[in-house]
């Protein structure tokens, strides 16, 4: 048997002759600690590493040499950060040119407005199967996109159940 001393915690531990190379650690508790946090480590070597500057905060941090071409963030906090800044709107490749229905005010409060207009009207009543207390929809007879002056007509405007106004989508029940 032949004493060695914790890499981690600096205790005397004994080990087979045979391990006395390769043992490093006391515990399998020290060599977990001892796989944290870069320079800290006991594991580091610093042919293995390298400086690189955040992409968003501009700090300095330290990566393995294969992650190099692929790290360009200190942590995924940075990373979010930078996403929820640049890749949004016009700036996001996929970009279309926007929610044209929020664009034209298909939830702004004047459609609100016309919507319970609508049920009010129908006294919150299906009107093609007379339900009432379920799921209710303000579908337009002339569609949204094709008649933008009659979008807030409240005779543009029926009470549906979901299931009724699923009908209409599909071209089913015609109505007006």
């Amino acid at each position: 048997m032949v004493e060695i001393i914790c890499k981690k915690c600096a205790k005397k531990f004994e080990v087979q002759n045979y391990r006395k190379k390769s043992a490093k650690f006391c515990s399998i508790k020290c060599k977990l600690r001892s796989y944290k946090k870069g320079k800290d480590s006991i594991l580091w070597k610093s042919k293995s590493h390298v400086k690189l500057i955040c992409n968003q905060c501009k700090k300095k941090y330290n990566e393995r040499l294969l992650r190099k071409k692929r790290s360009k963030f200190c942590s995924k906090k940075c990373y979010h950060k930078w996403m929820s800044e640049n890749l949004i709107g016009e700036k996001r490749y996929n970009w279309k040119g926007g929610n044209k229905r929020r664009n034209e005010g298909y939830y702004n409060s004047k459609y609100r407005k016309w919507r319970m207009s609508v049920f009010l009207r129908d006294n919150f009543t299906c009107q093609f199967c007379y339900k009432r207390g379920c799921y209710l929809e303000a579908h337009h007879i002339k569609e949204w996109c094709d008649f933008p002056e009659l979008r807030f007509i409240l005779g543009n405007g029926i009470t549906l159940c979901k299931g009724c106004h699923n009908l209409t989508k599909k071209g089913r029940k015609k109505v007006g």
